[in-house]
């Protein structure tokens, strides 16, 4: 939408005339301010008539400023919808509300709530809650990282009837979660993150579709992935979301065509780019010769969390009991924010770290509250019956209060 340089043609004078019209519309469109890049030019097709005779040019003239107001719509449209960074809320019919972006770094977009309010959940969190046995390798001794993939109606699966209507004509076709990365903040501190990465397109009209690859995550200490960016100079996800958006561009084009694509093929298109993605992240996470700080760190320490399971349980205090009411399962909390998941069928599930904030964040929101004694019980002789924990299972049962 920039200026255009002076020109003596008539079709630079033409162009010019269609440039400042649509600067104009944008100026008086409510949605005008979303639009903050000026330099994606505005795609229309016009008929340029040869006869101007017999009304020719009047129609034309007519369904070409049709196709304007049409193109400024659609192109507004979509970034109300798409905004970087955000999350369509369906509940706001929004992408500026409060519910849009995710509050802490290790927090992917986990789906839609039944009244379209997104979901953030931390990534060892998501995969504990959909049973993914991969969770166990964030926490060894040399952290992978895991890419999890799910389609959009996955993700859309909880939505109550009444907020599946698109009339905005938004749609969630799928997404990578990826992590963890260990990124350091200002002051060289170590943290762990992750991200999603969202495939999405608007328009109700199945050739005029514009498609969005959108970029979900925060740095420590609310940091944004932008400012990020420019501090450290470039991230390890760059090169297939580089890649994403080119393989994306080039199937918008392929639905811009007279036939367009169909929706079998649109889908199997739209899977491949997703699965592209995963392994261009998890390449460049392979490449990676060096051992993260993180890995390091654990590398170093004697005291593993899955290794002083038992030890922690030994020494847990009727207070340090809590139950995953989400996961139906009992954490142990131990030093140096070590917590141990148990199930109450007595098996050690996995074991992970916490900082007191995240450990807060989980009383606060309800997902952990105090274990009950008949919990704490069950658990402990559980693992004592099954001879897990010998003696530790037994110590871990007298600390327990029956009724």
């Amino acid at each position: 939408m920039s200026n255009l340089k002076d020109s003596e043609s008539p079709v630079g004078e033409a162009l010019q005339l269609l440039a400042e019209e649509v600067r104009q519309r944008l100026a008086t469109h409510p949605w005008g301010h979303l639009l903050t890049d000026r330099r994606q030019p505005l795609t229309l097709t016009l008929s340029i008539p040869l006869e101007t005779r017999n009304g020719e040019l009047l129609r034309a003239e007519k369904d070409s400023t049709q196709a304007l107001s049409e193109g400024v719509e659609a192109l507004l449209a979509h970034r109300a919808l798409f905004q970087p960074g955000a999350v369509f809320c369906l509940r706001c019919s929004s992408a500026e509300c409060e519910h849009a972006h995710p509050t802490q770094s290790r927090e992917v977009f986990a789906g839609y709530g039944p009244t379209g309010i997104p979901r953030f959940l931390e990534l060892d969190q998501w995969l504990l809650e959909s049973r993914d046995p991969r969770v166990n390798l964030l926490y060894q001794e040399r952290p992978g990282l895991i890419t999890f993939e799910r389609p959009g109606d996955k993700l859309s699966k909880r939505l109550l009837p009444i907020y599946r209507d698109r009339k905005s004509g938004f749609h969630l076709h799928g997404q990578v979660a990826a992590g963890f990365y260990t990124i350091r903040d200002a002051a060289g501190d170590a943290h762990t993150l992750a991200i999603t990465l969202q495939l999405i397109s608007s328009g109700k009209h199945p050739t005029r579709r514009r498609f969005g690859l959108n970029l979900l995550g925060i740095g420590p200490h609310g940091e944004s992935l932008s400012d990020l960016q420019a501090r450290l100079g470039g991230l390890p996800w760059e090169e297939a979301l580089r890649w994403g958006r080119e393989a994306l561009d080039s199937i918008e084009k392929a639905t811009a065509r007279p036939k367009g694509l169909t929706k079998t093929t649109l889908h199997r298109r739209l899977q491949g780019l997703m699965g592209g993605m995963a392994r261009r992240l998890e390449k460049s996470r392979r490449s990676q010769k060096r051992r993260t700080l993180h890995a390091q760190q654990r590398h170093t320490q004697s005291d593993r969390p899955t290794d002083m399971a038992m030890a922690d349980l030994r020494q847990a205090g009727e207070s340090d009991f809590l139950f995953d009411i989400r996961n139906k399962t009992l954490v142990v909390l131990g030093a140096k924010g070590r917590a141990h998941v148990f199930s109450l069928a007595g098996k050690h599930v996995t074991s992970v770290r916490y900082g007191p904030p995240a450990i807060e964040r989980r009383l606060e929101r309800g997902q952990w509250q105090p274990a009950s004694p008949e919990e704490r019980l069950e658990m402990t002789t559980a693992l004592a019956r099954a001879g897990q924990a010998g003696q530790a299972g037994q110590a871990g049962a007298k600390k327990v209060d029956p009724l």
